[in-house]
């Protein structure tokens, strides 16, 4: 949520100051003064955001990752109930363990990148279309193009994503299974 303010109002109050202070407004005081307080308010509200952010992350990222560590299990025992087949310990294992690391990192990811993302072209949107309807056209056209590219990566990477998850998750089930059925035998080796 911060990207927009970092990224695109600060340079823009920074390049105002500069013109202010390189151009014929630099016998304004008045103005240059406005730009410097704006942009020292601009830095609390960065700071300030910065700090609930984080707040929120120290709140809400353990309730997450506890609620998705309880529904996965919720739903291994639901799976399992009438079913009496060997659960597949190993690959469940690997799966919870996994799971709220995922879910973590996918709202994070969400937080720092799809929003302020969206917020800038949303912003950019509106500037574009303010200033020249033309200009807005053809920005709306790059976004949507860019868009559908996006989503067509998005697609390929999922796959190759999934298929080396499953082959992660079968070495990690197959390690965890091996060592199981190893300290099986040195059990029954021991009191024999």
């Amino acid at each position: 949520s911060l990207f927009p303010i970092r990224n695109v109002v600060l340079p823009y109050f920074f390049g105002k100051v500069t013109t202010a202070v390189n151009g014929r407004q630099s016998s304004d005081a008045g103005t240059l003064k406005r730009y410097a307080i704006i942009l020292v308010v601009l830095w609390v509200v960065v700071v300030v955001l910065h700090s609930a952010r984080s707040q929120l992350d120290a709140y809400f990222m353990p309730r997450l990752e506890d609620n998705v560590r309880q529904s996965a299990m919720q739903k291994v025992v639901r799976s399992h109930r009438r079913n009496f087949k060997e659960i597949n310990t190993g690959e469940v294992n690997v799966k919870l363990y996994q799971l709220p690391d995922s879910a973590h990192w996918e709202f994070k990811y969400a937080l720092n990148v799809v929003f302020p993302a969206i917020l800038t072209l949303v912003s950019a949107f509106a500037i574009y279309f303010k200033s020249h309807v033309t200009l807005g056209v053809w920005y709306t056209m790059f976004c949507l193009l860019f868009a559908l590219i996006l989503y067509v990566m998005y697609v390929a990477m999922m796959r190759w994503f999934y298929r080396t998850q499953s082959s992660r998750h079968v070495l990690h089930a197959e390690i965890d299974d091996f060592l199981l059925n190893l300290f099986s035998v040195f059990a029954n080796n021991s009191t024999a």
